[in-house]
């Protein structure tokens, strides 16, 4: 029982590193991404363009009716 016991704890510390060197990996893999480059553009936005974002009215969208003119677009 005892030597039970040790292995599987030595079994379920070599599944865990083995999880952190892929989850790593796949980090660095990502990293080097056109992905991660769309999803670290989103930071680039001026800021300005941003506070101009506060003066548009975006209406009522509970108001916004989809007609059949609409949908011919």
């Amino acid at each position: 029982m005892e030597w039970a016991t040790i292995l599987m704890f030595l079994a379920a510390g070599v599944f865990l590193v083995a999880l952190l060197g892929w989850f790593a990996i796949s980090d660095r893999r990502f990293r080097g991404s056109r992905l991660h480059e769309i999803a670290e553009s989103r930071l680039d936005a001026d800021p300005s363009d941003i506070t101009a974002l506060a003066d548009i009215d975006g209406g009522d969208p509970h108001q916004i009716r989809i007609t059949e003119d609409d949908e011919a677009r």
